[in-house]
């Protein structure tokens, strides 16, 4: 019994003993060392607790499950955040080992016992955290859903993504799908997940909102996410799921938000043989139901993208749609060839994404002319 008195007191030097642990996890935990110098300080506040917990029962203390708590009891929240429970057990082992060296086996059994009551603290203390955190994130998610679709402060959505770990950047967009019954959200943060996107999920009525973005930057492309957005479309039920325009950052997350509702307004009135689509390809229909993003989208990706491209084409196209897509009456018109005329239509088809002999590219390139007309043409004088 006299060596177990006189052990701690020669042997047990806690500043020597955190240097030491110090040095132990730079050297055998990469993690660490990567972490920001404020982040390994309180790593190394939760380790001097830890001695300090190891301290008390070599004193004789009784209590080791509270003392074994209050080691990191005292951790800051955001430490819970970046430091894995797994990453604490590490931490827990290169302390146990720490003590091992410097005690030796006639402490073994009070260190197997201090490392295994700091694993169970860390476990419980990991385990409410994580529970009180999924309640915050749940909300804090849904304000943020809420934020977007109401067209809220574009700075406050970022800030609350952040808060949630959002790294989405370069290409974001908001998708709207129809659902029924019960969501399994995880089912989409899964898909999202093996695709490296990020994903911000809600629901309002039996509309289904996904912000998604990659985090990957040489992935944030339309393409990318219309790829995910059919992926996500064999999830939801009985779906479509409408996909908005690409926007470059969650602060501008409304605009695609707004495009995405208007045109499921008109989707989920028809019966669509695709599960996914974009909403850019209702462009028309949103522009006659009175939105303005639409009506200006068209105007300045249709009528002032063929205005300034080719006034050749811009006057084929006006002659064309005049002669109710007669390509024959047209080339009368224009005195050229009908083949002139089939190659510019062509010429157009290539340059606004729009096919001039379909009945909805006719329809979407009239309704865009129309409103060409009436807002780039000065108002004619006469009588009012």
């Amino acid at each position: 019994m006299e060596v177990l008195v006189e052990t701690p007191k020669q042997n047990f030097n806690q500043e020597a003993l955190a240097a030491s642990i110090e040095k132990r996890l730079v050297e055998q935990l990469d993690w660490f060392s990567e972490m920001p110098k404020t982040r390994q300080l309180s790593v190394l506040n939760v380790v001097s607790n830890g001695l300090t917990y190891f301290n008390q029962l070599l004193q004789g203390a009784n209590d080791s499950t509270l003392l074994a708590s209050q080691a990191f009891e005292a951790a800051p929240r955001e430490l819970l955040r970046s430091v894995s429970l797994q990453e604490t057990l590490q931490v827990t082992r290169v302390i146990a080992h720490a003590l091992e060296d410097a005690l030796g086996e006639s402490k073994q059994q009070l260190i197997d016992a201090f490392a295994k009551e700091t694993s169970f603290a860390a476990a419980d203390i990991y385990g409410r955290a994580s529970r009180s955190r999924s309640i915050w994130d749940d909300r804090l998610e849904a304000l943020i859903i809420d934020a977007v679709i109401s067209g809220e402060s574009d700075a406050e959505v970022a800030s609350r993504a952040s808060a949630l770990g959002w790294r989405g950047q370069g290409a974001i967009a908001v998708m709207v799908a129809l659902v029924s019954g019960e969501i399994d959200f995880d089912q989409y943060r899964k898909t999202a997940r093996l695709k490296s996107a990020d994903v911000l999920i809600g629901n309002q009525g039996n509309n289904l909102i996904l912000i998604c973005g990659f985090r990957d930057p040489e992935q944030a492309t339309g393409e990318n996410l219309f790829e995910l957005a059919g992926e996500f479309a064999t999830i939801a039920k009985p779906g479509p799921v409408v996909m908005g325009p690409r926007v470059e950052s969650i602060n501008l997350a409304r605009r695609s938000a707004r495009a995405a509702f208007g045109a499921m307004k008109i989707v989920r009135q028809h019966r669509l043989s695709r599960k996914a689509v974009r909403s850019r390809e209702y462009l028309a229909e949103r522009a006659v139901l009175g939105e303005a993003e639409a009506q200006r989208a068209l105007v300045r990706e249709v009528y002032q993208k063929l205005q300034s491209s080719s006034n050749q084409l811009l006057e084929t196209l006006e002659v064309f749609l005049e002669q109710d897509g007669s390509i024959d009456k047209t080339s009368q018109e224009l005195l050229v060839h009908p083949n002139t005329v089939r190659y510019r239509l062509s010429s157009i088809e290539d340059l606004l994404g729009l096919d001039p002999l379909s009945p909805k590219g006719q329809h979407t390139l009239r309704i865009a002319f129309t409103l060409g007309r009436v807002q780039t043409q000065p108002p004619a004088g006469g009588l009012s």
